[in-house]
Protein backbone atom coordinates (compact mmCIF):
# COMPACT_ATOMS: atom_id res chain seq x y z
CA UNK A 1 0.00 0.00 0.00
CA UNK A 2 1.42 3.38 -1.01
CA UNK A 3 1.74 6.35 1.35
CA UNK A 4 -1.04 8.06 -0.59
CA UNK A 5 -3.37 5.17 0.17
CA UNK A 6 -2.43 4.91 3.82
CA UNK A 7 -5.04 6.14 6.28
CA UNK A 8 -4.48 6.93 9.93
CA UNK A 9 -7.68 6.68 11.98
CA UNK A 10 -7.94 8.04 15.49
CA UNK A 11 -11.16 7.56 17.48
CA UNK A 12 -11.66 10.00 20.35
CA UNK A 13 -14.77 8.58 21.99
CA UNK A 14 -14.74 10.93 24.98
CA UNK A 15 -14.81 13.94 22.67
CA UNK A 16 -17.40 12.27 20.43
CA UNK A 17 -15.15 12.85 17.41
CA UNK A 18 -13.08 10.62 15.18
CA UNK A 19 -10.53 11.86 12.67
CA UNK A 20 -9.81 9.97 9.47
CA UNK A 21 -6.82 11.35 7.60
CA UNK A 22 -4.52 10.59 4.69
CA UNK A 23 -1.85 12.66 2.99
CA UNK A 24 -4.41 14.10 0.57
CA UNK A 25 -7.83 13.77 2.26
CA UNK A 26 -9.21 14.28 5.74
CA UNK A 27 -12.59 13.41 7.31
CA UNK A 28 -14.23 14.06 10.65
CA UNK A 29 -16.94 11.83 12.07
CA UNK A 30 -19.03 13.58 14.71
CA UNK A 31 -20.79 11.30 17.16
CA UNK A 32 -24.53 11.96 17.40
CA UNK A 33 -25.69 11.02 20.94
CA UNK A 34 -29.47 11.65 20.46
CA UNK A 35 -29.64 8.63 18.14
CA UNK A 36 -27.51 6.26 20.22
CA UNK A 37 -29.14 2.97 21.02
CA UNK A 38 -31.18 2.92 17.82
CA UNK A 39 -30.32 0.41 15.11
CA UNK A 40 -30.87 1.10 11.39
CA UNK A 41 -33.27 -1.58 10.05
CA UNK A 42 -31.16 -2.46 6.99
CA UNK A 43 -28.50 -4.99 6.07
CA UNK A 44 -25.02 -4.35 7.54
CA UNK A 45 -21.65 -4.75 5.88
CA UNK A 46 -19.95 -8.10 6.36
CA UNK A 47 -16.38 -8.81 7.48
CA UNK A 48 -15.96 -5.57 9.44
CA UNK A 49 -13.46 -6.01 12.26
CA UNK A 50 -13.91 -2.79 14.24
CA UNK A 51 -14.93 0.88 14.04
CA UNK A 52 -11.78 1.67 12.06
CA UNK A 53 -12.82 -0.69 9.29
CA UNK A 54 -16.31 0.79 9.38
CA UNK A 55 -14.96 4.33 9.00
CA UNK A 56 -12.74 3.27 6.10
CA UNK A 57 -15.72 1.87 4.22
CA UNK A 58 -17.53 5.20 4.64
CA UNK A 59 -14.58 7.27 3.41
CA UNK A 60 -14.38 5.18 0.25
CA UNK A 61 -18.13 5.35 -0.46
CA UNK A 62 -19.24 8.50 -2.33
CA UNK A 63 -22.76 8.16 -0.89
CA UNK A 64 -21.91 7.73 2.81
CA UNK A 65 -23.07 10.50 5.17
CA UNK A 66 -23.30 8.59 8.48
CA UNK A 67 -21.76 5.54 10.12
CA UNK A 68 -23.73 3.33 12.50
CA UNK A 69 -21.55 0.94 14.51
CA UNK A 70 -21.89 -1.63 17.27
CA UNK A 71 -18.71 -3.05 18.80
CA UNK A 72 -20.71 -5.68 20.66
CA UNK A 73 -21.79 -7.49 17.48
CA UNK A 74 -19.25 -6.01 14.98
CA UNK A 75 -22.08 -4.30 13.11
CA UNK A 76 -21.28 -1.60 10.56
CA UNK A 77 -23.86 0.29 8.51
CA UNK A 78 -23.15 3.08 6.04
CA UNK A 79 -26.08 5.48 5.90
CA UNK A 80 -26.74 7.78 2.91
CA UNK A 81 -28.42 10.40 5.14
CA UNK A 82 -27.09 11.98 8.36
CA UNK A 83 -28.52 10.91 11.70
CA UNK A 84 -31.06 13.37 13.10
CA UNK A 85 -33.45 13.46 16.05
CA UNK A 86 -36.35 12.67 13.79
CA UNK A 87 -34.84 10.10 11.44
CA UNK A 88 -37.62 7.56 11.02
CA UNK A 89 -35.29 5.22 9.14
CA UNK A 90 -33.54 4.43 12.44
CA UNK A 91 -36.08 2.91 14.76
CA UNK A 92 -35.11 -0.35 16.50
CA UNK A 93 -33.84 0.21 20.09
CA UNK A 94 -30.54 -1.54 20.89
CA UNK A 95 -28.40 0.13 23.54
CA UNK A 96 -24.97 -0.58 22.06
CA UNK A 97 -25.30 1.32 18.75
CA UNK A 98 -23.42 4.54 18.04
CA UNK A 99 -23.83 6.92 15.11
CA UNK A 100 -21.28 9.26 13.52
CA UNK A 101 -22.13 11.92 10.92
CA UNK A 102 -19.22 12.04 8.47
CA UNK A 103 -17.82 15.32 7.10
CA UNK A 104 -14.93 15.74 4.69
CA UNK A 105 -12.50 18.50 5.67
CA UNK A 106 -10.68 20.41 2.93
CA UNK A 107 -7.05 20.23 4.03
CA UNK A 108 -5.96 23.53 2.45
CA UNK A 109 -8.83 25.69 3.74
CA UNK A 110 -9.92 23.59 6.76
CA UNK A 111 -13.52 23.99 5.53
CA UNK A 112 -15.78 21.28 6.98
CA UNK A 113 -18.17 20.11 4.27
CA UNK A 114 -21.78 19.16 4.90
CA UNK A 115 -22.33 15.45 5.63
CA UNK A 116 -22.18 13.29 2.54
CA UNK A 117 -20.34 15.77 0.32
CA UNK A 118 -17.04 14.75 -1.29
CA UNK A 119 -14.49 17.27 -2.56
CA UNK A 120 -13.28 16.93 -6.16
CA UNK A 121 -10.10 18.94 -6.55
CA UNK A 122 -9.99 18.72 -10.34
CA UNK A 123 -13.35 20.49 -10.60
CA UNK A 124 -13.04 22.67 -7.48
CA UNK A 125 -16.41 21.52 -6.21
CA UNK A 126 -18.00 19.20 -3.65
CA UNK A 127 -20.61 16.69 -4.82
CA UNK A 128 -23.36 14.83 -3.01
CA UNK A 129 -25.41 12.04 -4.58
CA UNK A 130 -28.93 11.83 -3.13
CA UNK A 131 -30.45 8.48 -4.04
CA UNK A 132 -32.23 7.06 -0.97
CA UNK A 133 -35.04 9.64 -0.86
CA UNK A 134 -36.01 10.56 -4.45
CA UNK A 135 -37.58 13.99 -4.99
CA UNK A 136 -39.27 15.91 -7.79
CA UNK A 137 -37.40 18.71 -9.52
CA UNK A 138 -38.64 21.54 -7.31
CA UNK A 139 -37.94 19.62 -4.11
CA UNK A 140 -34.45 18.61 -5.27
CA UNK A 141 -33.58 22.26 -5.94
CA UNK A 142 -34.86 23.29 -2.51
CA UNK A 143 -33.04 20.52 -0.64
CA UNK A 144 -29.72 21.31 -2.35
CA UNK A 145 -30.19 24.96 -1.32
CA UNK A 146 -30.94 23.93 2.27
CA UNK A 147 -27.51 22.27 2.33
CA UNK A 148 -25.91 25.49 1.06
CA UNK A 149 -25.53 24.20 -2.49
CA UNK A 150 -27.43 23.80 -5.73
CA UNK A 151 -28.20 21.15 -8.29
CA UNK A 152 -24.98 20.22 -10.07
CA UNK A 153 -24.10 21.93 -13.34
CA UNK A 154 -22.29 20.02 -16.09
CA UNK A 155 -20.33 22.72 -17.89
CA UNK A 156 -17.35 20.56 -18.87
CA UNK A 157 -16.92 17.12 -20.37
CA UNK A 158 -14.37 16.28 -17.68
CA UNK A 159 -16.86 16.98 -14.89
CA UNK A 160 -19.56 15.02 -16.69
CA UNK A 161 -17.22 12.05 -17.09
CA UNK A 162 -16.35 12.13 -13.37
CA UNK A 163 -20.01 12.03 -12.38
CA UNK A 164 -20.89 9.29 -14.87
CA UNK A 165 -17.98 7.19 -13.59
CA UNK A 166 -19.22 7.53 -10.00
CA UNK A 167 -22.80 6.70 -10.99
CA UNK A 168 -21.67 3.48 -12.63
CA UNK A 169 -18.92 2.40 -10.21
CA UNK A 170 -20.82 2.88 -6.94
CA UNK A 171 -23.03 -0.16 -6.35
CA UNK A 172 -25.72 1.84 -4.54
CA UNK A 173 -25.98 4.45 -7.26
CA UNK A 174 -25.82 1.79 -9.97
CA UNK A 175 -29.06 0.30 -8.60
CA UNK A 176 -30.78 3.65 -7.98
CA UNK A 177 -32.35 4.02 -11.41
CA UNK A 178 -31.14 5.64 -14.61
CA UNK A 179 -32.26 9.27 -14.17
CA UNK A 180 -30.79 12.03 -11.98
CA UNK A 181 -31.79 15.68 -11.67
CA UNK A 182 -29.11 18.26 -12.43
CA UNK A 183 -29.03 21.99 -13.24
CA UNK A 184 -29.36 22.29 -17.04
CA UNK A 185 -27.60 24.98 -19.05
CA UNK A 186 -27.83 26.08 -22.67
CA UNK A 187 -25.17 23.49 -23.46
CA UNK A 188 -27.05 20.53 -21.93
CA UNK A 189 -30.55 21.59 -22.92
CA UNK A 190 -33.41 23.60 -21.45
CA UNK A 191 -36.70 21.77 -21.98
CA UNK A 192 -40.01 23.56 -21.66
CA UNK A 193 -42.21 22.92 -18.59
CA UNK A 194 -43.72 20.61 -17.54
CA UNK A 195 -40.69 18.65 -18.77
CA UNK A 196 -37.27 18.65 -17.08
CA UNK A 197 -33.89 17.54 -18.38
CA UNK A 198 -32.25 14.65 -16.50
CA UNK A 199 -28.85 12.98 -16.65
CA UNK A 200 -28.57 9.27 -17.44
CA UNK A 201 -25.84 6.89 -16.30
CA UNK A 202 -24.53 6.70 -19.84
CA UNK A 203 -23.83 10.46 -19.78
CA UNK A 204 -26.71 11.41 -22.08
CA UNK A 205 -29.68 13.66 -21.38
CA UNK A 206 -33.34 12.78 -21.45
CA UNK A 207 -36.59 14.44 -20.41
CA UNK A 208 -39.10 13.49 -17.69
CA UNK A 209 -42.04 15.35 -16.21
CA UNK A 210 -40.79 17.70 -13.50
CA UNK A 211 -42.99 16.09 -10.85
CA UNK A 212 -41.22 12.73 -11.30
CA UNK A 213 -39.46 11.68 -8.10
CA UNK A 214 -35.92 10.52 -8.88
CA UNK A 215 -32.41 10.80 -7.36
CA UNK A 216 -30.52 14.06 -7.73
CA UNK A 217 -27.00 15.46 -7.46
CA UNK A 218 -26.02 18.54 -5.43
CA UNK A 219 -22.81 20.56 -5.48
CA UNK A 220 -21.33 23.38 -3.44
Amino acid sequence: MSRRQYFQIVFLQLLCVCTIQSLDRKFRALRYPPMEGLMPPVMPLSSVQDEMDCAMFCVKDETCACVSYSKLISFCMLMPEPATDYDISISNPMFHFYHFNVHEVRIETKEILTQGYRWHEAHQTALRFHYSRPKNNTESIQLCQQEGGELVTLQTESKLNTIVRILNNNTKLASAGNHFYYNPTNETGLPSPPMCSVLTKSGTFEEVTCDTEIPYICEK
